[in-house]
């Protein structure tokens, strides 16, 4: 509209405006209508206008011929209510407003769509200032920027919270912010009158949907982030992977949903609300809770899925692993890299996930969401979240009577809190991890605890600690994960009878050194049976240490092969 405004000079004929109140409150006007008033417009007397719809066409045409006039059709609804409106040759342009996408004027009248995106971080804040005042916004900053968060950037939401703080000098923009916080004091925030209401005009694009693509809508309501895949609204809508995607499609083409690349879509925030709304206030709460549990239970699934592709040898070790889980449909990761590639896409929602099970009361499928989702996001040094799903993971441990999760997660707790410096928080909470698996007669569990204490104490530089944790944890590893864990000790207690630094051995050191050798040649039987990739760094280190002058003649040779 501002464009059209812009350009009016370059059309000396004039220009025809109609809002078509394709979404409103009212009834959509229908191209008749619009030629008689357009006609009238142009000049011509009501007598002289036909009834006949497609004579009202040829006299508009004929009439336009030869002018240059500016045609603006605002808020169409589909091409049929537009065709009849668009001049029948050159000199005249048409600017079409639509919420949907309006693909058929693209195929078959040579329309050029461009699509209108959420304001810039930068246009929002300057809008809220024009609003409330320049001074009064730059005495409350932070304030401005969670209004133009809580608004989504969406303009109409901008207006109407700005122009109530502005109507309100009384009220802060800090408490505006605030009210905001709750979905309800959100919607009330942003309501002006019935027409000019935020979820009013939800509304009028809501009720334009078919009754399949509307529980799309607010299925997807239900979901926990604000971007989801094909597959996942296929699960939390119960249908198949195709009919997901023309459902998806078509919310797209109304901009309800937002398409990022293949088969990934994303809400904006406030439509995201307004999907759940609508699900509160229209589903049935048994399915509501329903297809909530099926979400989430596919997620679960998928994380453990992903989880055994990218380390499969500590599959055992994963909190909850055991639980038998389902997805339809259910997506197949041909190797690491492909998972590695879905938890990426979906880390986001995997954390959302992880409070939307704790929160609906689904202890199980929280721990071993929790439990998959806390290395990735280690990875990325979000140590706020991975403290947060600890906690979380670990209560619903308790709440669902898994002491053996409960433990594992401890371990995970103490390597978050080991990578962020709190040596003393960690190493408690390895200890009561350990005493935990003890009470439960895990040797296992308990072995890796103390593996575990015993690198933290080498990273400390306590060897002698090191080596105590190393050689209790030995003994209790016999027989576990296929004699892996059983290798890993032995590799680890090895390195600390040199004291990790295996080319010096000092003098007086020859028996450490004796030991080294026999852990690592005990942990290479091993690796080199589970094709670990660490085997060839062992053989390096046992040539390396036979190399040593004092061990000259001592040690026997370590085959190649």
């Amino acid at each position: 509209m501002h464009w059209a405004h812009r350009v009016q000079h370059r059309f000396p004929d004039g220009t025809l405006y109609i809002n078509l109140r394709g979404y409103g409150p009212d009834e959509p006007a229908t191209p008749g209508d619009v030629l008689g008033v357009f006609l009238g417009a142009l000049g011509m007397l009501p007598e002289r206008i036909p009834v006949d719809l497609d004579a009202r066409m040829g006299l508009y045409r004929s009439v336009l011929a030869g002018r240059r006039v500016l045609i603006v059709l605002d808020n169409a609804n589909s091409p049929t209510q537009v065709r009849p409106l668009l001049p029948g040759g050159a000199g005249c342009a048409v600017v079409v407003t639509s919420r949907a996408d309006l693909t058929g004027l693209v195929i078959s009248d040579g329309a050029t769509r461009i699509t209108v995106d959420l304001m810039t971080e930068r246009e929002a804040l300057e809008l809220v200032r024009a609003t409330v005042g320049s001074h009064r916004a730059d005495a409350q900053p932070e304030a401005v920027a969670g209004l133009v968060r809580a608004c989504a950037r969406l303009p109409l939401a901008l207006r109407i919270a700005a122009g109530r703080a502005a109507a309100q000098p009384h009220l802060t923009i800090a408490d505006l912010v605030s009210e905001m916080d709750s979905e309800q004091g959100r919607w009330e925030a942003l309501s002006a009158d019935e027409h000019t209401a935020v979820r009013a005009v939800f509304d009028w694009s809501y009720q334009r949907l078919t009754s399949a693509q509307a529980r799309m809508l607010r299925r997807l309501g239900l979901h926990p982030g604000s971007e989801f895949s094909v597959h996942a609204a296929a699960a939390v809508a119960g249908v198949d992977v195709a009919t997901a995607r023309r459902l998806l499609g078509a919310l797209a083409e109304g901009h309800l949903i937002e398409p990022i690349v293949r088969d990934r879509y994303r809400f904006h925030d406030l439509l995201h609300a307004y999907a759940a709304d609508r699900a509160d206030r229209d589903d049935i709460p048994t399915e509501r809770d329903q297809a909530r549990h099926v979400l989430l239970e596919w997620y679960a699934h998928h994380v453990k899925k992903a989880y055994g592709t990218i380390a499969p040898r500590l599959f055992d070790w994963l909190a909850g692993a055991g639980l038998d889980t389902r997805a339809c449909p259910e997506i197949h990761f041909s190797g690491p890299a492909e998972a590695w590639a879905w938890v990426d896409a979906e880390l986001v929602t995997m954390a959302a996930s992880v409070r939307a099970a704790a929160r609906h009361g689904l202890p199980r499928f929280t721990v071993v969401l929790a439990s998959a989702t806390l290395a990735a996001v280690s990875l990325q040094g979000l140590w706020d979240d991975v403290f947060d799903i600890c906690d979380i993971g670990m209560a619903a441990a308790r709440r669902a009577g898994d002491l053996t999760a409960e433990c594992q997660l401890q371990v995970s707790l103490a390597c978050a809190l080991q990578c962020v410096g709190r040596w003393h928080e960690a190493i408690d909470c390895l200890r009561a991890a350990a005493a935990l698996a003890h009470d439960l007669g895990d040797p296992g569990l308990q072995a890796a605890a103390l593996s575990h204490l015993g690198w933290m104490c080498v990273e400390q530089e306590r060897y002698a600690d090191a080596r105590e944790h190393f050689r209790s944890a030995l003994p209790l590893s016999v027989g576990v994960q296929n004699g892996y864990l059983h290798g890993f000790i032995e590799y680890s207690l090895g390195a600390v009878e040199t004291d990790l630094d295996f080319p010096d051995v000092p003098s007086g050191h020859t028996d450490d050194v004796h030991r080294a050798v026999s852990c690592w040649r005990v942990a290479l039987e091993t690796f080199d049976r589970t094709t670990d990739p660490r085997t060839a760094e062992l053989r390096t280190r046992i040539f390396a240490l036979a190399e040593v002058r004092r061990l000259n003649g001592l040690l026997s040779p370590v085959g190649q092969g």
